[in-house]
């Protein structure tokens, strides 16, 4: 496979206004977001993405001293993907690896969890790009300014050509995520 459209973190709790951690403007994307996950399953394009799931633990959190309250926690509604994105795909922990194999076959779509806005801190993740020789992703979601950059930048290290779909993702912080599309623009990304 050389294309994948990679789907950062459409969650309920970042893209719904009720959200516990709420991207303002997320819901104005949903239906493109929808569009897109449709046109890659009718045209056999792997989809991927990345799963925030959070325990509590984890020093991100403001019970902890991090910066964000308690959002997609395990086996919370908040959690879960909003309806206009795959309701059936593999989740890969780390540790998890030989589970991709049966989805890629199948074109299932596969979710990477992670903890934190990188989704380069769930090792299986650059093992797949590796493996399956992916050369160009496809990127929406959020958040523009934390894990959309931090999955670019991470797939542009590796010789991943990203296109970020500028109308289908939303950002935390307008000056910040402003900020982040000029580092990925500066990293080789395109903007489209």
């Amino acid at each position: 496979m050389s294309v994948i459209l990679y789907d950062v973190d459409t969650q309920r709790d970042f893209m719904n206004s009720d959200g516990a951690l709420y991207v303002p403007g997320a819901e104005k994307i949903k239906s493109g977001i929808a569009r897109e996950i449709i046109g890659a399953l009718q045209n056999g394009i792997q989809i991927v993405g990345s799963l925030d799931l959070h325990d509590g633990s984890e020093p991100e959190m403001q019970a902890n001293g991090g910066p964000f309250p308690e959002h997609c926690m395990d086996n919370t509604k908040g959690a879960h993907k909003i309806e206009e994105t795959p309701s059936e795909y593999v989740l890969i922990n780390p540790g998890d690896y030989e589970d991709i194999k049966d989805a890629v076959d199948n074109k299932t779509p596969i979710y990477f969890s992670k903890t934190t806005y990188d989704v380069f801190e769930n090792p299986e993740f650059e093992k797949f790009i590796k493996e399956y020789g992916v050369k160009e992703a496809f990127v929406l979601g959020v958040a523009t300014d934390y894990c959309v950059k931090a999955a670019v930048l991470g797939m542009q290290k590796l010789g991943v050509q990203c296109i970020v779909l500028t109308g289908l993702i939303a950002g935390v912080d307008p000056k910040t995520s402003e900020e982040a599309l000029d580092e990925m623009k500066n990293a080789g990304a395109e903007l489209v």
